[in-house]
């Protein structure tokens, strides 16, 4: 990012900020993301730095298909390697997702930090979340691994008693 752009910063509004129509009300902190203009080189580095966090996430997860597509290409996709693979992805999103979040938090914290105090009255950081849709993902993906772990050893068997 260059030196006074705009950066996006998660935050929750309370409840005493928000003004709705009448016949709407609201049920406690609202989710929100703002944009802080003209931010300071330290704020750009710590949305950098989020944005990093997640994309690290994403290579290693593509890193591991592009080896199972490797394996598919090369005629073997039910091998020990994309079992390997596949268990990896599992564990990269298990492990790796929650522990990007539990980062993110403290740098969503830390940017919040550096805002002014007039920028944080009534307002306060969006707190750690578990990435639900990653560990649904990172279940997916094991449950996959296993059946082609079992495929593996049947297809042995069979090679083995031929």
């Amino acid at each position: 990012m260059l030196v006074g752009a705009t950066i996006p910063a998660k935050l929750q509004i309370s409840p005493q900020r928000i003004h709705l129509p009448s016949g709407l009300r609201h049920d406690g902190w609202l989710a929100t993301t703002v944009q802080v203009k003209h931010p300071t080189a330290a704020q750009e580095a710590l949305a950098a730095a989020m944005d990093l966090t997640q994309l690290t996430l994403f290579v290693a997860v593509l890193w591991l298909l592009r080896g199972i597509v490797r394996s598919v290409r090369l005629g073997e996709p039910f091998g020990a390697g994309t079992v390997r693979r596949l268990r990896g992805i599992a564990g990269v999103l298990l492990i790796g997702a929650p522990i990007v979040e539990a980062i993110n938090e403290g740098l969503r914290t830390e940017l919040f930090d550096r805002l002014s105090p007039a920028q944080q009255t009534g307002v306060g950081t969006a707190g750690y979340t578990i990435p639900g849709a990653l560990l649904i993902a990172g279940l997916g993906a094991l449950i996959l691994a296993e059946a082609f772990a079992q495929g593996l050893r049947l297809r042995e068997d069979v090679e083995g008693t031929v």
